[in-house]
């Protein structure tokens, strides 16, 4: 399917004139299913957005809308069921947040109602998409340069700590976009001379230890990876980073 008859398809109603979507009576629902809880404030802003956006089409929450929401508070492992929930609820559009993972779990679950997805990965080189002008199937989505925009990140640290020789780099070892990030932090290091010391961590006494590790090593700095978990896990690592004095720079303010 291409990508404009995707969209038509899924929007179509939205190009009626004002007075003919104003006498529609039909309850629209989407499914939002979602990596990170729904009290993080990334997941706030995002569906903030998104509620706007809907409303600027003619689709209010709890007027011509339903939506139905899945949060999977940064534990993988409940994705599935969650996507198995939200279809028995008949979503007619399962919207994903939370990067490659999600998307790919959607996948498995649904072959013919709409996927969309934002990823930091590649979603052509990850299968999500045949093409980036053709994606085919029944997935569309947006591909942010997160991933990417680590080098980027490093510079910054390095600019902030010029004196700075051991750099902590976070990440979750469950995330898609892991080992990419893993070798964008290693060109980093390489070319700015630091040494890198990779941690892991999956759940939020995996982050406290990580802390440890960093403390006992003496680091210079830490680079967060991205990933929703952390996301999930704000509050904690900026507490840490802050009782440790450890200069972190994070994907997301």
């Amino acid at each position: 399917m291409r990508r404009r008859e995707f969209l038509a398809g899924l929007t179509g109603a939205l190009a009626m004139p004002l007075s003919a979507r104003a006498q529609q009576t039909t309850i629209r629902t989407i499914g939002w299913f979602s990596l990170r809880s729904a009290d993080t404030a990334t997941e706030k802003r995002i569906l903030t957005a998104f509620r706007q956006g809907l409303g600027q089409t003619g689709y209010v929450e709890g007027q011509n809308l339903t939506i139905e929401y899945g949060f999977a508070d940064g534990q993988y492992d409940r994705l599935p069921l969650l996507a198995a929930e939200l279809l028995r609820r008949r979503v007619e559009v399962l919207m994903t947040a939370g990067g490659t993972n999600i998307a790919r779990v959607a996948q498995a679950a649904t072959a013919t109602i709409p996927v969309i997805f934002a990823t930091a990965n590649d979603p052509v080189q990850d299968g999500l998409v045949k093409s980036i002008n053709r994606p085919g199937g029944n997935s569309t989505g947006a591909y942010v340069l997160n991933t990417a925009l680590l080098t980027k990140r490093f510079e910054l640290l390095r600019q902030l700590l010029p004196n700075a020789r051991l750099v902590g780099f976070l990440v979750n070892p469950n995330g898609a976009s892991t080992a990419d990030q893993l070798l964008y932090a290693q060109s980093a290091g390489r070319t700015m001379a630091l040494e890198l010391l990779v941690l892991n961590a999956a759940t939020p006494t995996e982050i406290d230890a990580a802390f440890g590790s960093l403390v006992q090593h003496g680091v210079d700095g830490l680079v967060m990876g991205n990933d929703p978990f952390f996301q999930v896990q704000q509050d904690q690592l900026v507490a840490l980073a802050a009782r440790h004095r450890i200069p972190t720079i994070y994907e997301w303010s």
